[in-house]
């Protein structure tokens, strides 16, 4: 997460919304110049939204 901050310019209170799933690659693509224009996660979207969810239901409780 601390690299796609500083990249994408994103600031606190949006950081922590970030979910970035284990051992799934991911595409950041930049202009000649190097600045940021996208992102994109490489494989299957069913697979990746999974893992996406199950790293945001790291942290939550069962209460």
């Amino acid at each position: 997460r601390a690299l796609l901050k500083h990249i994408e310019q994103i600031d606190e209170a949006a950081i922590v919304d970030l979910n970035i799933p284990t051992a799934q690659p991911m595409l950041i693509e930049f202009n000649d110049k190097l600045v940021f224009q996208s992102r994109r996660y490489l494989g299957d979207a069913g697979e990746i939204a999974r893992a996406i969810a199950s790293v945001a239901a790291q942290g939550k409780t069962d209460h």
